[in-house]
């Protein structure tokens, strides 16, 4: 039950603070825009937990042992990306992950993924936020 729980959560941890938070759910709510209502990102704010130990949403409970090191955190079908990554390279990752499931597209999201590998990949989770990505040649 709990696996079937993080294997199908997206969530983006973020704080006041930080420059690359606001970054990211900026692009994260402009992706949301674009999603179906059962596939959107829900972005939570950490700042009230992370600097007065007040838990104002029930996600952070369920994540409070994955939320040590750098913010912004987003959680992912399983997958775990945190730290300051830039956001262009996020925007193609998020991109990459979540094309089929646009409901409205434009010019610019065939751009971000006009990269993509042509190989068969898969993600082989062998452990909750954790696996590898394993591509056929």
């Amino acid at each position: 039950m709990k696996r079937d729980f993080y294997s199908s959560i997206r969530v983006l941890f973020i704080l006041n603070s930080c420059s690359h938070c606001r970054e990211y759910a900026k692009f994260i709510e402009t992706l949301n825009m674009k999603l179906p209502m059962d596939k959107k990102i829900k972005v939570v704010n950490v700042t009230n937990y992370y600097d007065f130990g007040i838990i104002d949403d029930p996600l952070i409970m369920v994540f409070k042992k994955y939320l040590e090191g750098g913010f912004p955190v987003l959680f992912f079908d399983s997958m775990r990306l945190d730290g300051s990554r830039n956001v262009e390279e996020l925007k193609r990752f998020m991109y990459t992950l979540v094309f089929d499931e646009l409901i409205i597209r434009d010019r610019n999201d065939y751009e971000y993924v006009k990269y993509m590998y042509n190989k068969n990949c898969k993600f082989v989770d062998k452990r909750i936020f954790g696996g590898n990505l394993v591509c056929d040649d």
